[in-house]
């Protein structure tokens, strides 16, 4: 049986390849980082800190995002 998913981890992927579901936590961080650096987003930096409100939105991108952790791949034939 072959199952293909674009969204299974490669053991031998190159460090900077992340598959799908990854993208979600990788652009979180890319965002937060610029709002958190930029001062053109100085603005938004006060809802970063708002551990409730960033809580709720984590919450909702984890469950619309599988972590891809369930699911990994430890070798390949």
């Amino acid at each position: 049986m072959f199952i293909n998913s674009g969204n299974m981890r490669n053991p031998r992927a190159a460090a900077e390849e992340w598959i799908l579901d990854e993208t979600v936590w990788v652009i979180n961080d890319i965002a937060e980082g610029l709002v958190r650096s930029d001062p053109k987003y100085a603005t938004y930096r006060p809802v970063l800190d708002n551990q409730e409100r960033m809580g709720a939105h984590a919450e909702q991108r984890d469950r619309c995002s599988s972590s891809p952790d369930r699911c990994r791949i430890t070798s390949m034939r």
